[in-house]
């Protein structure tokens, strides 16, 4: 948990507020790649970690998996180019396919400020914030 703080989240969420939470006409295209490259070389980790590990903990899903699905469920819809990482693809993939995870992690940012504002919006009107 401490490395998906320290380490995996930085570089995804200053991507996010580089990207969705910018305006378009705003974005610093050197920028992204840059926080996209960086995002990518960490999670280059993750999946070799996860080339013989079904999930963070091992072969079982646990604690660990909670905030790095959360991380990596921001950096795969987040609308940029990435290189592939397949066994962090099907971890997430198998994160995916959990109720839970759908329901509670997977829910739309969009892809502006004002995509964000509303979406924020209509969560809190669903008694979600």
């Amino acid at each position: 948990m401490e490395w998906s703080a320290s380490r995996a989240f930085p570089p995804v969420i200053q991507l996010f507020f580089a990207t969705v939470r910018t305006p378009p006409a705003d974005r610093d295209p050197a920028r992204i790649a840059a926080l996209r490259d960086e995002a990518h070389g960490i999670l280059t980790l993750l999946d070799a970690h996860l080339a013989t590990h079904a999930f963070v903990g091992g072969d079982a899903f646990t604690m660990g998996d909670i905030p790095l699905g959360c991380v990596v469920y921001r950096y795969f819809n987040i609308e940029v180019a990435r290189p592939p990482l397949p066994h962090l693809e099907a971890w997430y993939r198998r994160l995916a396919a959990r109720p839970a995870y759908q329901a509670h992690v997977m829910r739309p940012f969009g892809t502006t400020p004002e995509d964000w504002a509303a979406l924020e919006q209509a969560s809190a009107a669903e008694g979600v914030l």
